[in-house]
Parts: structure tokens; sequence; C-alpha cells
């Protein structure tokens, strides 16, 4: 996988920023608003039907628990991710530019993906939520990544968006590195279920063998992008793996 420079050091005629893919900042906005006024308008349509204040207030406060669960299991959809645009649909293949990034990366070696993601997802959540030189507290963002080659696994946050190599602090633990990431063509699968070794390298499987059917040449190995956090129900979270494509 290519990365162009790392940090603190940038070179000024590279500047990388991270973009977003749509705006988290505008669905927390919405979706607040939807949890003041849904729950008073069905609250008062329930009471005006049944003629029971009793009536409404149940079901106001029903609507309201039922979109609580929904914001704490779909919590993925109020974190950034990376922007980019789909440019083709192969099947099951979803085929996307990506835009440059940044990412916090650290490496770990002698474990399957699983493992170096439980390991490599607290190592990395400490850098973002303190353990650097500014202890500043870095938002999170989607997906985490994981991949493996000759038995060493990369594990890689996506640093919030607008940052730059320059602006974001630098790691206590000298195990995390931040680079920039430059805009690449991939070849995504997507898949719900809940994250296991056996699962993924199924479906690591699957996307090479529907990559070659398409007649696509690839560069690096295959990468998994967790985007839920554990609580998720199995059947709802959004799982991927994904695979760059060389381009002429």
């Amino acid at each position: 996988m290519e990365i162009t420079a790392k940090h603190p050091r940038t070179p000024a005629s590279t500047v990388i920023k991270t973009e977003p893919h749509g705006s988290a900042k505008l669905r927390k906005v919405l979706f607040g608003a939807s949890i003041g006024l849904v729950p008073i308008a069905i609250g008062g349509a329930v009471g005006l039907l049944w003629r029971s204040k009793r009536a409404g207030l149940i079901a106001g406060g029903a609507s309201a628990l039922l979109l609580g669960l929904s914001r704490w299991q779909l919590e993925r959809s109020f974190n950034d991710e990376p922007g980019y645009q789909v440019t083709d649909q192969i099947g099951k293949l979803e085929i996307r530019d990506y835009k440059p990034r940044i990412e916090a990366e650290t490496e770990i070696s002698g474990v399957d993906i699983v493992g170096a993601m439980e390991e490599g997802f607290d190592r990395l959540a400490g850098y973002i939520f303190g353990k650097n030189d500014r202890k500043e507290k870095l938002g999170m963002t989607i997906p985490v990544s994981a991949s493996r080659l000759s038995g060493v696994a990369r594990v890689a946050f996506v640093m919030p968006i607008h940052r730059t190599l320059e602006s974001l602090p630098i790691p206590a633990d000298a195990r995390i590195v931040a680079v920039d990431i430059p805009g690449r063509r991939v070849a995504t699968l997507s898949f719900s279920g809940k994250r296991n070794e056996a699962l993924i390298q199924r479906k690591m499987i699957e996307l090479r063998e529907l990559v070659a059917a398409a007649g696509l040449d690839t560069r690096g190995t295959p990468v998994y992008a967790g985007f839920d956090p554990p609580w998720t129900l199995p059947m709802i979270r959004r799982n991927e793996v994904w695979i760059e494509l060389a381009t002429s």
C-alpha cells in the first residue's frame, strides 16, 4: 500500500486533508431534532385518536425509546468516514474512488486480523483520547481497518476531517504513526455479521474471486474495514473488505 509521508514532517507540496463522505454533523442535528419532535407528534396524534392523554404519553415515550435505541445501534451513521465516490457496481462489488486522507496506524506481529483489531484498537484509541503531546482528544471516525502481510498486521484509524499531518498531535506511543494516504480506487464487498476471523478470511477470498471474474487488476493485499461498535446487532453491522485496483 502506497503511503506518501509520515507524521510529523509533511512536504508543503503534498499537504493532504481528510474529506468526509456526507455530513455526520448534519445527521446528528437532524436526528437530534427528530428525537424532540417525532415523539411529540406521535403522542399528540395518538392522544387525539384515542382521546386519551395517557395513551398519547405512552406512545410518545415509546417512540422516543425506539429512536434512542436506533441511535445506539446505528452509531456509525453519526461518525465521519473518508470521502469517496461510487464509480461502478459489478454484481456484489462496489467500485469506489477514495479521496486522499490521513490515518493513524500501528503494526502488530504474530496475531490474526481479529486479534490485531482488538490490540490495535486499544492502542490507537489511547492516542485519540488524549495520549499525545498535547493531551488533545480527537473525534472518532469510521472505519477501523486492518490488513495482514507476512505475519505483520496493520491497524488504522482515519483521522478527523480537515486535519493535516502538521495539525495533528504527536502520539505518546512511538508504535503509532500518522500517515498520508493518497487517493485510490478500490473494489469493496460489504457484508453483515459478527466479526470473526473465519468470516473475514472467507469474504477476502470471495472478494478476490469476484475481482478476478470482473477482469480487474489489483495491487496490495485485502483490507478488512469495520464500521460498528461491539454492541451493534450482528444482522445490521456494516463490514467490508477492500482491495486496491491498479489504475493506468
